[in-house]
């Protein structure tokens, strides 16, 4: 796929918005002074959703121009998957896990670890770390993974389901898919997906998105 160069400094405005919005909250937890009056630091939960759609804009955007040329293979999507996210992930969990469970204790500072460890391995290695944070209160370098946890539920449902839509009707799927997942999330039929923050027509959006894009419908 063709990079999008407008895309970096997006990204890092809105990374910079969660950077902004997890400062206070360091500062407040370390006894530091704080300032959370500016609009800028409130801002970081929008800014993570927008992630969401960037994130769903590319990779539907992936898998629609794959699909356009019959090549889309849902094993080549999930390698390309793995070699980009497993790395960093799993890192970020050991080192979370030792420091909280192994360092903090050695050094005689105190952290009330809520969870068995078992538990909090599980749901972290099987990519449910919103699920994780909910329940439980892991820690700061654990809790911001909830968002990976959400973006990698997704492509693991997305690859097969647009695998069987036909190439042709791609854009009807998703615009169907997008509106009923919003309506039953904002429903409660099925509570677990906004206790859990399953935000998933964001990245449902930026599939719609990406769709049209490909389409040219944005040509002027």
């Amino acid at each position: 796929m063709k990079r999008l160069p407008n895309l970096d400094l997006l990204r890092f405005l809105l990374a910079t918005l969660v950077v902004f919005f997890h400062l206070p909250q360091i500062c407040r937890n370390q006894g530091l002074p704080y300032f959370l009056d500016a609009p800028i630091f409130n801002r970081g939960v929008e800014a993570v959703y927008m992630f969401f759609v960037l994130s769903g804009f590319l990779i539907i955007k992936t898998i629609y121009s794959a699909k356009q040329r019959d090549v889309f293979s849902i094993r080549k999507f999930y390698i390309r998957r793995v070699l980009r996210i497993f790395p960093l992930y799993y890192l970020v969990v050991i080192f979370g896990f030792v420091f909280y469970w192994i360092v903090l204790p050695k050094l005689e500072i105190p952290f009330d670890n809520n969870y068995q460890l078992i538990d909090g391995i599980l749901l972290s290695v099987f990519f449910l770390p919103n699920v994780f944070t909910r329940l439980y209160m892991p820690g700061g370098i654990l809790e911001v993974l909830w968002s990976i946890g959400i973006e990698e539920q997704f492509y693991i449902l997305v690859a097969p389901i647009l695998f069987l839509v036909n190439k042709n009707r791609v854009l009807q799927f998703l615009i169907g898919l997008t509106i009923l997942y919003f309506l039953i999330f904002h429903l409660n039929v099925i509570s677990f997906l906004k206790t859990f923050n399953m935000v998933f027509f964001f990245l449902f959006f930026g599939g719609i998105v990406a769709v049209l894009e490909e389409k040219n419908s944005f040509s002027f």
